[in-house]
């Protein structure tokens, strides 16, 4: 026998629901990484920022908290756009390639 093809259930309104919420993931995820680094609303006060700066980690004498810290906040918000960019551009690309796609 043979294998059978899954027939492509999903509808348009269903792949719309899917880009407009992976579009929002995207524009929050944009929008932390643009606040991270044009803006001082992400950054931490004076005092917490000098603490965060002269310690020490035992990773490596160049790595300090305030490095990981941003790092850390950045790596996420890069993962949330290219996420939410690829998760809004995937419902079209399968719907409009299904192979049993009836039109």
């Amino acid at each position: 026998m043979g294998q059978r093809r899954r027939r492509c259930e999903s509808g348009p309104v269903s792949g719309a629901l899917v880009a407009v919420a992976a579009i929002i993931v995207a524009l929050l995820g944009g929008a932390h990484l643009t606040l991270l680094y044009a803006s001082p609303k992400l950054s931490p006060d004076d005092d917490l920022g000098k603490r965060l700066s002269v310690s020490v980690v035992p990773l490596s004498d160049a790595t300090n908290l305030l490095r990981l810290w941003v790092g850390f906040n950045a790596s996420h918000a890069l993962g949330a756009l290219v996420f939410g960019l690829t998760t809004a551009i995937s419902p079209s690309c399968t719907t409009r390639w299904c192979p049993n796609r009836r039109t």
